[in-house]
């Protein structure tokens, strides 16, 4: 093989570590987007908490992302 094509495949395999670190993949975010299931349950009553916004890309499975009093963040799904 050529230089080139080495230095391509070598490239290539760098730019895959560093995208999947960045963004790792959320298998039940994931899951729940193939099978578009719905999150059932409901947020506890907002307190005092956090002004920032900590669930913009998603939450764990069985957590919602709630309003906490001023901002969201992901919190246990409450029955």
């Amino acid at each position: 093989m050529k230089k080139s094509a080495f230095l391509g495949i070598g490239i290539l395999i760098v730019m895959f570590f560093i995208t999947t670190q960045a963004h790792p993949i959320q298998p039940d975010r994931f899951i729940d987007t193939i099978l578009k299931r719905k999150r059932t349950g409901s947020c506890p009553k907002p307190g005092i908490g956090l002004c920032a916004e900590l669930c913009g890309s998603g939450c764990p499975y069985g957590q919602l992302c709630c309003f906490n009093g001023c901002g969201h963040e992901c919190m246990d799904a409450g029955l």
